[in-house]
């Protein structure tokens, strides 16, 4: 996978006489010239007589175009009102598809256009032909719309414009998703961009993952929610839309200097899930996990089941019947390959008891799927496999276990609200922090750190809590009173206080 630049890696230098000879062969290269309308070589001596003039007239701005000081393509903008730039974008063969060009031209959106730094333009327009469709996406991505001018038409081209927008409801969310990140961050983001929508605001996605898992996460949000996966075209995106707020659901916290031109605009930063430590720059966190044990003083906190997000699927329940004795397990072993788990626990409930059967569920960035399949002969068909599935169909796939065995997540919760009693793995230490304090709290009970944990031990504790009706009744009780489906009605109520 291409490697993204940080977007505090990319700056703009305005360009001095020194950068002529850049300049020309940032324009003489082979994807300039069959983008430009001037598809001719340029001489030397008409450059110098251009370049000289443009780096010294008023109603011109020449950019060199930097990425950690290395210089690597050209932005200029023609004043053609008092309000209204034309931009020209050029980006050196070299660094093409690395996200420069989309930083660079938030970079002139941001500092150049809202700062009102000397030009006060409201509207950035672009001249692109029609046979560019790579250009055509590019600066749709960014905002950029179909600008309709009689004195602006192009009989072979087209004309797209980036327009100041304040007052509309906008928000912006940040998330890991793929075979490492898996699917909880995913799964909560979309239920919280449903309800945000529900309420009339427009959000935009960046999305964290793999280029070959893309297609897989963005089939979760809804065809008008515009998904990015480079911070350039998302940071753009959210400029021109004016954030109430933006979410971020990640891994890993990120830098503040990648989210300083939103924060220096006074948009607040909601975080969402479970982290060791919350940066003092964040102004509300939302965690229903666990209790984090470094949490600034001005950070508004919400760490309680109250808010748990469930997808709309899980709204309404039936009061769950216990049987006697478990028969039925479900097992979810996380959204991705998390390690390997799923081979751990085959190899622990091989072979199963009489009368037992399993439901396995993978998530859809799952990748091993070659070697599952031969593991599972060994069950000569009494697990059932099935992967990518639904919201609609895991409330089914629940309503029917006796008992679920996951890796610490998202399922958590959805087991939870439909009073399924839950057994937990963990797979890093911040999820066995989750997983204990899950446990405490009830409808939950942590058999350790899959990796940890003997194969033997963990037969014999599913087993255990397979036959226990009596552990599984209070379980069940526990885990329904927890979590009543209205988390995301009340995380977006409260992100909609705190931001106010």
């Amino acid at each position: 996978m291409t490697e993204r630049r940080p977007f505090s890696m990319v700056r703009l230098r305005p360009a001095t006489a020194r950068d002529e000879a850049f300049v020309l062969r940032v324009r003489n290269q082979k994807s300039s010239r069959r983008a430009s309308f001037n598809s001719h070589l340029i001489t030397p001596p008409i450059h110098h007589l251009w370049y000289s003039n443009a780096i010294k007239d008023p109603y011109v701005r020449v950019f060199i175009i930097e990425c950690g000081r290395e210089p690597s393509g050209v932005l200029r903008i023609n004043r053609l009102t008092e309000k209204t730039g034309e931009i020209h974008l050029a980006v050196l063969s070299s660094r093409r598809r690395q996200g420069i060009g989309a930083m660079a031209v938030s970079c002139f959106l941001i500092e150049n256009v809202l700062r009102s730094d000397g030009w006060d333009l409201e509207t950035v327009i672009a001249r692109i032909k029609n046979n560019n469709s790579a250009s055509l996406s590019f600066f749709g991505k960014l905002g950029f719309e179909p600008f309709n001018s009689k004195s602006l038409a192009l009989r072979n081209g087209k004309v797209l414009a980036w327009t100041q927008k304040a007052g509309k409801k906008t928000a912006g969310i940040i998330l890991d998703a793929g075979s490492t990140a898996g699917m909880g961050h995913l799964m909560r983001q979309s239920a919280l961009a449903k309800e945000l929508e529900r309420r009339g605001y427009a959000c935009a996605v960046w999305m964290r993952c793999p280029k070959n898992e893309r297609k897989i996460g963005a089939r979760f949000f809804s065809k008008k929610t515009p998904i990015f996966y480079s911070p350039g075209e998302f940071l753009s995106f959210l400029n021109h839309q004016t954030p109430r707020f933006f979410i971020i659901d990640v891994l890993q916290v990120p830098s503040r200097r990648l989210f300083a031109p939103l924060a220096e605009r006074g948009v607040p930063a909601m975080f969402v899930g479970n982290y060791e430590r919350v940066p003092g720059w964040v102004k509300a966190y939302f965690n229903p996990y666990s209790r984090s044990r470094a949490v600034s003083a001005q950070t508004r906190r919400v760490e309680n089941s109250s808010c748990v997000v469930l997808s709309p699927e899980f709204s309404s329940r039936t009061k769950r019947k216990i049987k006697k004795e478990g028969k039925n397990l479900l097992v979810l072993p996380g959204g991705g390959n998390t390690g390997g788990m799923v081979f751990k626990i085959l190899d622990a409930l091989n072979p199963l008891p009489v009368g037992h059967r399993v439901s396995l569920v993978m998530g859809p960035y799952f990748t091993m799927g070659k070697k599952l399949a031969k593991r599972l002969r060994r069950f000569e068909g009494r697990i059932q496999l099935f992967q990518g599935i639904s919201p609609a169909s895991m409330c089914r796939l629940m309503r029917e276990a006796d008992a679920a065995l996951l890796s610490f997540g998202r399922s958590l919760d959805e087991a939870r609200f439909l009073g399924l009693p839950v057994l937990l793995l963990s797979s890093s230490p911040l999820n066995r922090m989750g997983s204990l304090y899950a446990e405490k709290k009830g409808g939950a009970a942590y058999l350790g750190d899959w990796r940890v944990i003997s194969r033997q031990k963990l037969r014999t504790s599913v087993l255990q809590h397979l036959k226990n009706f009596r552990k599984r009744s209070v379980m069940s009780i526990q885990g329904s009173r927890l979590v009543d489906g209205r988390g995301a009605e009340r995380t977006v109520d409260c992100m909609e206080k705190f931001a106010a």
